[in-house]
């Protein structure tokens, strides 16, 4: 029972991310790479500690590799609350 409840709170971290992604905040770009590096780490550790299974995450490392890009972080810079500004 009480993994569930781990679990409903990592999904709504991870939703609010998302929002906060759609909304082009930069806390949110943090947020991401934290949720998705946590989540491709937890699996390396249980790679690394169960050596007779495959266990992989795609979908995580490819965030991670997505939300690093430089296109990606050029949309997310530090400090601008979301705010985007005409070129005058």
């Amino acid at each position: 029972m009480w993994a569930a409840g781990i679990m409903a709170v990592i999904s709504a971290i991870s939703m609010l991310g998302a929002i906060g992604l759609l909304l082009r905040r930069s806390w949110a770009w943090w947020l991401a790479l934290a949720m998705n590096g946590l989540a491709a780490a937890v699996t390396l550790a249980l790679q690394i500690a169960r050596r007779d299974t495959f266990l992989l995450d795609p979908l995580a490392i490819a965030a991670v590799v997505l939300l690093l890009l430089p296109a990606v972080k050029k949309e997310f810079p530090r400090g601008t609350r979301g705010i985007t500004y005409a070129d005058a």
